[in-house]
């Protein structure tokens, strides 16, 4: 078997794309071992590096596949990166102990959302080890905001190994080669190595298990299947992972007809009847919460913020993506009636998530998740730029260790260079579009 081709700019044959992949691997490797030390300096040094790293060598490596060379090992690769994570401790992270908490509440009492975790401080019969983790949950004052699927696995992760994250990132990871597999015919070479080893996807998947590549996976795989029930259930289960999900749902559903519809209503009555029942709210007032309080490196509603003050930003921004989901929508059914082939038509989940990550009042870096498939699909620089800008937000008080500076806050050149450059990127875009779209295979739809 060849392992490598002529490197474009040179005569030797060299194996330079395994050479690429080999090196990610060290890279990754390296955060994992560092991610067991303490104390927490300089770990962000490690992270960014990672990530530049990562993004530096796939970029080498796209390039050698855009100019002829055939990788036969870009999964497996990709798995290599994962397994880096899968052995490594979350970084600059602590929500995974909600999830170890949840996974335990749910096992034991079918319930997680009833209770805060600040309500079981004093109880006695909480182990020592769910002690631990529940001395390190954040904003233990509000009940969990994961909805109800990941609630399931959480309490999975506990059957298998309580207060242990591994079980968690295995099924992270098993959602995950699921995407690439789904995807894995609808994109050419240079297509998948995007898709597979993208760095952010790695980070905050199966290093720091953030649940979003759940959802993500679920959602893709909904408008994959040809099975319109089949298509419902995952596009229910998606929302039921996390609200964004929802977001693409009405897409998938009016696409794949009726039966979707009843498959996805049905499969929401099973999944949220046992939380909403005598007064339930299942993760919703935790949500509310974080809607109408929260701020986090925010992009355009920071500007409109400055112009008219929070509260009203916030319905600002919310009309504004309304309105936005709106015209999308209106779009895709007109676009509907002319396509001969619906199963392959992908959703305009770009416009949708890029429309909302803009005006949301919170862009945590694993919300791009939601992104990545369909910049993948439909690539422009300006989606690129997000995926590879949007780290930048761990440059925290906290994470920079700078006292004068509040915990979660930035310094002042970071979102200017984070958004900036997404700024730039979408005037290129704009200025110059792509004229064609070759990581997509399959051209109908995939706007």
């Amino acid at each position: 078997m060849t392992i490598g081709r002529e490197f474009p700019y040179g005569s030797k044959r060299i194996p330079w794309f395994h050479i690429a992949g080999l090196l990610s691997v060290a890279c990754w490797g390296a955060l994992a071992w560092r991610s067991h030390q303490s104390p927490e300096e300089g770990k962000l040094a490690w992270w960014l590096g990672a990530h530049v790293a990562g993004w530096i060598l796939l970029a080498f490596a796209w390039r050698m596949v855009r100019c002829g060379f055939k990788p036969d090992l870009i999964l497996p690769w990709a798995l290599a990166f994962r397994l880096c994570g899968l052995l490594a401790e979350p970084v600059l992270e602590d929500d995974h102990h909600r999830f170890l908490w949840d996974g335990r509440v749910f096992a034991l009492t079918g319930d997680p959302y009833r209770k805060a975790p600040a309500e079981f401080f004093q109880d006695p019969a909480v182990e020592p080890r769910f002690q631990r983790v529940l001395d390190q949950i954040n904003n233990p004052e509000l009940p969990t905001v994961y909805g109800p699927v990941c609630q399931v696995g959480f309490a999975l992760g506990y059957k298998v190994a309580p207060a242990r994250l591994w079980p968690w990132k295995l099924l992270l990871v098993a959602a995950e080669l699921g995407l690439l597999v789904a995807l894995r015919r609808r994109l050419s070479e240079e297509g998948f190595l995007l898709l597979a080893w993208c760095p952010l996807a790695v980070a905050e998947s199966s290093f720091n298990a953030h649940p979003d590549m759940l959802g993500v996976a679920l959602m893709t795989l909904a408008w994959t299947v040809r099975s319109p029930w089949l298509a419902g259930v995952l596009a229910a289960a998606s929302g039921g992972t996390k609200v964004f999900g929802w977001m693409v749902a009405p897409f998938v559903l009016v696409k794949s007809g009726w039966r979707a519809w009843i498959a996805f209503s049905v499969t929401l009555i099973i999944l949220y009847t046992p939380f909403l029942r005598n007064g339930g709210q299942a993760e919703f007032a935790s949500l509310r919460t974080m809607a109408t309080l929260w701020e986090f490196n925010s992009a355009l509603f920071a500007l409109v913020d400055l112009m008219v003050g929070q509260p009203t930003a916030r319905l600002v921004c919310f009309i504004g993506f309304a309105l936005l989901w709106i015209v999308v929508m209106w779009r895709w059914l007109v676009k509907l009636p002319s396509v001969s082939r619906r199963e392959s038509l992908v959703p305009p989940g770009g416009l949708v998530f890029g429309g909302f990550l803009l005006l949301s009042a919170t862009i945590n870096p694993w919300y791009a998740l939601w992104l990545w498939p369909f910049v993948v699909l439909s690539p422009t620089r300006a989606g690129v730029a997000f995926l590879v800008m949007v780290t930048l937000s761990y440059c925290t008080g906290r994470n920079l260790g700078l006292e004068n500076l509040e915990p979660f806050a930035h310094p002042g050149w970071v979102r200017p260079v984070e958004f900036g450059v997404i700024g730039v990127a979408a005037f290129w875009d704009w200025m110059r579009p792509l004229k064609n779209r070759p990581l997509d295979q399959e051209t109908p739809g995939s706007g």
